[in-house]
């Protein structure tokens, strides 16, 4: 996997405190299922899901692998914190290998992967096993935005409204994964690219 083409983006924030306008939603792919539940932040409701991405296409988890391999599909939305459908998995990083782009809506992204069977979701344990493929080891719990100012990142034209947030979830990220020399550990080739939002 070359993560220097991965264009990916990890925010956690209050769902409802956000929205696209409509020209930005026409290549918006947004996972979405009633039966789904969130991990390590609330579930929202596809009222919420709608109402904070009013363009999207909403996919249900029997066609999201399907929706992602569209030349059109730019933005992938997963609004359920640290869960995610297992199954959709390997279309997920393929879309993100081709430049596809990533925003998951609070938690800690790719922690939980979900599975179906005929008794509905399951939530398997904590995990970074898919985390780890998008370069990130681990997530270190961070405090909440009280006593802090909230400023945009100037160099992104993608601007979004202050938010406050109780708990929150910073990846550890590798930027590179090949090292320059084998004796000399941790100096590698920057193969990543990390642009926060906020």
């Amino acid at each position: 996997m070359n993560a220097g083409r991965i264009s990916t983006i990890l925010l956690s924030m209050v769902l409802t405190s956000f929205s696209y306008s409509s020209a930005q939603t026409s290549a918006v792919i947004v996972f979405s299922d009633p039966e789904f539940q969130a991990a390590d932040s609330f579930t929202p409701s596809a009222t919420q899901i709608s109402a904070a991405f009013p363009d999207a296409k909403i996919a249900h988890a029997d066609e999201l692998g399907v929706v992602l391999t569209s030349p059109a599909s730019r933005l992938l939305v997963l609004p359920f914190a640290s869960a995610f459908p297992e199954a959709a998995w390997p279309q997920i990083q393929l879309f993100l290998d081709r430049g596809g782009n990533l925003l998951v809506v609070g938690g800690r992204p790719f922690t939980r992967s979900a599975y179906r069977d005929s008794k509905g979701w399951h939530l398997r344990n904590y995990s970074v096993r898919f985390a780890r493929a998008l370069m990130i080891d681990q997530y270190q719990a961070a405090p909440g935005s009280q006593g802090l100012d909230f400023q945009t990142n100037p160099d992104l034209p993608l601007q979004i409204s202050a938010f406050s947030w109780t708990t929150a979830y910073s990846p550890i990220i590798r930027l590179s994964a090949v090292d320059l020399y084998h004796r000399g550990g941790a100096a590698g080739s920057i193969d990543a690219r990390l642009d926060p939002i906020a």
